[in-house]
């Protein structure tokens, strides 16, 4: 008896985009976006073009559920 396994990768897409959005300096900003995919892609925020430039003592990231990203 012979086996076969087949595994199909997905593409990344975005079940809901973020949108655009203006933050008012001293108020909060909650953006949402679901990204799916196989494998599950990782869903990086950048500030002016540069990951990893949040500054984490203003900013946060959330996964809920393993997908959205709040």
């Amino acid at each position: 008896m012979s086996v076969c396994g087949l595994h199909s990768a997905v593409k990344p897409r975005f079940k809901v985009k973020p949108s655009n959005m203006t933050a008012y300096e001293g108020h909060s900003l909650m953006m949402h976006c679901i990204a799916i995919g196989d494998p599950s892609p990782t869903v990086l925020w950048d500030k002016n073009n540069k990951v990893d430039a949040l500054d984490f003592r203003r900013f946060q990231v959330i996964c809920v559920d393993c997908c959205v990203y709040v």
